[in-house]
């Protein structure tokens, strides 16, 4: 997640990088937010002025990470339906091997 903002004049801004088509050349004259989803490691940030007035810019990246707390309940399931799933395969190898 990142969020642009611009003060005196306006910017153009660009991103590259993964997932980043939506972030060229975007116009900023005041804020903006924007973000990247699915996100990678390696990116690059580009602020032109689009005249000659100067602009001051502050620029914040954050990262977002996945809450793994609501990997729990998947992780439950796959520990109690794996050994189910065991048995039943064991038990329909020996209905046919009695035939």
């Amino acid at each position: 997640m990142g969020e642009v903002i611009v003060e005196g004049g306006g910017v153009n801004f660009t991103a590259n990088g993964y997932n980043t088509q939506h972030l060229k050349n975007v116009f900023i004259n005041q804020n903006y937010s924007f973000t990247i989803n699915p996100a990678d490691d390696l990116y690059t940030f580009t602020f032109d002025n689009e005249d000659s007035i100067q602009s001051s810019v502050k620029f914040t990246l954050k990262e977002r990470w996945m809450n793994i707390l609501l990997l729990i309940p998947s992780f439950v399931i796959l520990i109690i339906s794996a050994p189910m799933g065991i048995i039943l395969i064991i038990t329909d190898f020996r209905k046919k091997a009695r035939f």
